[in-house]
């Protein structure tokens, strides 16, 4: 059987709805409320919040830390960014999932921002919620992993179908996260290093502190998509990230849409900003047999004649991007007429989570420690992330 939605009004014999949470962890029919457990994670500590049996297909996962009444949590982003959300499928000796919970479920840089997609949704900017649909056929282990300085305590809603046997091409639900902080200007960001087998990937989120000492626009990197035997050249490049998102030259605005958005907008008044932005592709479908990585670049086009005007009144730019050529070349070019483009590489601090569906339950990435994911930038953390609000 196959765990489309079905049709609101359709019972399906064989199926049933059954919930782990905290008053039902285990989520054995008739037993919700008969016992409460609340985990507490301490520094260091791992614990499994939820083990499910299968064959099942996960629909609905809500979770929240403590909050100290109604008051913003002190320290929140570097909470969001050092905690984890740790996923084994099927007793698999590999996780498929081992990224920060802010970023998988959609909390750009750590910020606590309300919002809603497709696929995510934050209501208050107090809680995370996901809808992607997650099989699975024997077993489901969740754990929450405390790379924080304090303790956490986790509150979840896991809801899921039993008796749905996923077809064989169902595949599991994988979750890759990276971060890229650039020691030189125009390094690539491997948003999703190649993983190998038959699968589809679902999209991304992404969160960008720019560099303030580049005041050229930032949204020009194209994401590249590397397909099963692609290699020096990808088989599809985005467009700017812009227009990746649908929004056509509108790359500070705020908005928020199914399956595309820009949920954070900073720039600040001495430089450089922070952005989030999620893409993904449930309408148009990415599949891959045998290989897929995904990467991008930071980097500003600009035209020849354009450049040589920035760097007369900016000269120590030339040392905050990466030419493709000498800026002496640029200048004879112009000269003799060309007025080539010119790719100039930027140097902005991003990370991503990648999102995708595999044909193995074991995952195929390393999580970088703590330190490297949280490591100080440009206003970040911020001591405001609390009080940001989404576009409507």
């Amino acid at each position: 059987m196959h765990f489309d939605d079905p049709p609101m009004y359709r019972h399906i014999d064989g199926v049933e709805h059954a919930c782990s949470n905290v008053h039902n962890v285990e989520a054995r029919k008739g037993r919700a409320g008969a016992e409460t457990r609340i985990p507490r994670v301490k520094p260091g500590e791992q614990v499994t919040i939820a083990e499910l049996a299968g064959p099942a297909v996960i629909t609905r996962f809500w979770l929240t830390l403590d909050w100290p009444s109604k008051s913003p949590y002190p320290g929140s982003m570097l909470r969001n960014r050092s905690v984890r959300l740790v996923i084994h499928w099927d007793d698999a000796d590999a996780t498929a999932i081992d990224v920060p919970i802010g970023d998988f479920f959609c909390h750009p840089l750590g910020y606590d921002v309300p919002f809603e997609n497709a696929l995510f949704a934050n209501p208050t900017g107090r809680s995370s919620l996901c809808h992607i649909p997650m099989p699975f056929r024997r077993r489901a282990t969740i754990a929450i992993a405390n790379d924080f300085d304090r303790p956490v305590t986790v509150f979840h809603d896991i809801r899921f179908m039993r008796g749905i046997e996923p077809d064989p091409d169902d595949g599991y639900l994988h979750a890759c996260f990276q971060r890229t902080v650039p020691d030189r200007p125009g390094p690539e960001h491997h948003i999703l290093p190649r993983v190998h087998g038959k699968g589809r990937y679902l999209g991304m989120h992404l969160g960008m502190i720019t560099d303030r000492f580049t005041p050229l626009e930032w949204h020009l990197a194209s994401p590249r998509f590397y397909i099963d035997n692609d290699t020096e050249w990808p088989s599809m490049m985005g467009a700017t990230l812009d227009d990746f998102g649908r929004a056509s030259w509108v790359y500070d605005m705020p908005y928020m849409h199914q399956d595309s958005g820009l949920i954070l907008s900073r720039p600040f008044a001495d430089g450089g900003g922070h952005f989030g932005m999620y893409f993904y592709h449930r309408r148009d479908p990415i599949y891959f047999n045998r290989a897929c990585a995904v990467a991008i670049r930071p980097k500003v086009t600009l035209s020849g004649e354009h450049l040589l005007a920035v760097l007369r009144e900016q000269p120590g730019l030339v040392d905050r991007l990466s030419l493709p050529c000498t800026v002496e070349e640029v200048a004879r070019r112009v000269e003799a007429g060309e007025d080539p483009w010119i790719d100039c590489g930027r140097r902005d601090d991003v990370s991503s989570v990648a999102l995708y569906y595999l044909d193995q339950p074991d995952g195929r990435h390393r999580l970088a420690p703590q330190d490297h994911r949280c490591t100080t930038a440009w206003q970040w953390p911020a001591d405001d992330a609390n009080t940001l609000r989404a576009p409507c």
